[in-house]
């Protein structure tokens, strides 16, 4: 059982602690998280949605998912990575550059710039089944294409310009 704190739309938590799979009462929301590994060629690496997944299998996607009860984002988002990944990463690492509001979801997006061998992603038993490096280029055409999950913050206009230019200052 997996328990996630209550928040307001202004990020605040609300005391209350839910069950992941427990309906929100209006104005509330969960806090999510997800973490662009990027190498030093600027390639992003993305995740393959394991088939056993109810939503989007096989979808390629970054690494992510729910912060649990009492963690902060940070500390989710290394969790998470070390989870799907067997990447280790410091939350000091980890650059904030995007925050996101959708119905009953509040998310963080993060950089991590860091390169990783392929080779060294340990993937997490019906989670993920394949990871890959892709340029921008190639991750834009695996959007139009359909091969990525159409819930990433990342495919909105504005979340994208706040990962270029984050990407602009970490060069």
């Amino acid at each position: 059982m997996e328990l996630c704190d209550v928040y307001n739309e202004k990020g605040e938590r609300t005391g209350r602690v839910l069950e992941r799979s427990q309906p929100l009462a209006e104005g509330e929301y969960r806090l999510v998280v997800g973490v662009w590994i990027v190498n030093s060629k600027n390639e992003i690496l993305i995740t393959q949605r394991s088939p056993e997944k109810k939503f989007m299998p096989n979808k390629w996607e970054n690494t992510g998912g729910h912060v649990q009860a009492g963690e902060t984002g940070r500390e989710a988002m290394v969790r998470e990575l070390a989870e799907e990944t067997g990447i280790e990463a410091a939350p000091d690492e980890l650059i904030l550059f995007a925050t996101t509001k959708r119905p009953s979801y509040l998310g963080e997006e993060y950089i991590l710039r860091k390169d990783v061998a392929l080779e060294h992603v340990r993937l997490q038993p019906g989670e993920t089944c394949d990871v890959r490096w892709v340029t921008e280029e190639i991750f834009d055409q695996m959007i139009d294409s359909g091969e990525i999950a159409s819930s990433l913050s990342i495919i909105q206009p504005e979340v994208r310009a706040a990962f270029k230019e984050a990407l602009a200052k970490l060069a």
